[in-house]
């Protein structure tokens, strides 16, 4: 678990730094956004958020369901919003939606795979495993 968290942090963090110093992508139908300034920097923030909260949560259980509850969310909910475009008539972006959608996938899965037994309150905080 914790090794996948790590995988997930970086990968958001590479993301990130790409977002950040870039306005577009080397290729159209990878880059997965509009291309202004603006909606990539807030794209970017989320992304770091994420991979701060990954590389934090590799130590504790409690904050690694914080972590992946928010990139499920957060997956689900750009997915969801790239559909939404249909009903202005507007395209989808299939890759978009994919990466987004396996956000929200693979966060889920590793959420799910955090024992019931770990989620002591008010307790002493369980290291991940």
């Amino acid at each position: 678990m914790a090794l996948a968290l790590l995988l997930f942090g970086a990968q958001a963090a590479l993301s990130m730094w790409w977002l950040r110093t870039h306005r577009f992508g080397p290729l159209d139908w990878l880059w997965l956004w509009p291309g202004d300034l603006l909606t990539s920097r807030l794209i970017a923030a989320m992304l770091l958020t994420i991979a701060v909260g990954a590389a934090y949560s590799v130590r504790y259980v409690d904050t690694a369901r914080v972590t992946l509850g928010t990139a499920v969310a957060y997956g689900f909910g750009v997915a969801l919003a790239n559909l939404w475009s249909v009903l202005e008539n507007k395209p989808i972006r299939f890759s978009y939606l994919l990466a987004f959608a396996a956000i929200c996938v693979i966060s889920g899965v590793l959420l799910r795979q955090i024992p019931r037994s770990q989620q002591a309150v008010g307790t002493a905080r369980p290291r991940v495993d």
